[in-house]
């Protein structure tokens, strides 16, 4: 547990951006890419990257409370987040017999009385990690579900903040997308988290 908080953003800079935790000099400017950036909570390193795979991959469902906990440095910054968790590929789901993000979400809503929604649905089959970086950038992987009009305006009524939740962000693209999906059908601004940044 101590090498991962060492490995934490929140450990490695004292001042950076509350929002997308960017390096900066001094609080008292600015960030030029704060509502642009990803918040991440550390990089795709080891020993977070471990976790990540044994719980994907090695299929440890039981990491699902661990890795939840380490968003919470993150959600802490926002007031009033709901939470939006991208979907795992149609392949990936089928593969490993659960939605990692959407477990995550569960927990958090469990344990931190955290809401969540879930508005999106994979298009296709592929996992977005076997695509190159132009074919995650030309391809749409992603669709509102019908029927989620209302629980999206009661939240945006309550004035309640949007958060993507994705494990890991490698190029941005499903970030990217989902954000810009959402800002297209309801106008939102979502912000975009990731647990490891690559």
């Amino acid at each position: 547990m101590k090498a991962l908080w060492q490995s934490s953003f929140e450990n490695r800079y004292k001042q950076r951006c509350p929002l997308c935790n960017t390096p900066i000099l001094d609080a008292h400017y600015p960030c030029k890419r704060c509502f642009e950036g990803v918040l991440g909570y550390g990089r795709y390193e080891e020993p977070l990257s471990d976790l990540i795979i044994t719980y994907k991959i090695a299929k440890e469902r039981r990491l699902k409370s661990v890795l939840a906990s380490f968003y919470l440095t993150i959600l802490k910054t926002l007031e009033k987040p709901v939470l939006v968790p991208i979907p795992a590929s149609n392949e990936g789901r089928e593969d490993r017999g659960f939605d990692q993000m959407l477990l995550i979400a569960k927990v958090l809503k469990q344990k931190e009385n955290l809401p969540f929604l879930s508005l999106l649905r994979p298009i296709g089959k592929e996992e977005q990690k076997f695509l190159t970086s132009e074919q995650r950038k030309n391809s749409t992987s992603f669709t509102l579900l019908p029927n989620k009009d209302k629980k999206v305006q009661y939240y945006i009524d309550e004035g309640y903040q949007f958060v993507l939740l994705d494990d890991i962000s490698t190029t941005g693209t499903t970030l990217d997308t989902c954000k810009d999906l959402l800002f297209g059908t309801y106008g939102i601004q979502a912000y975009r988290m990731a647990l490891a940044l690559s």
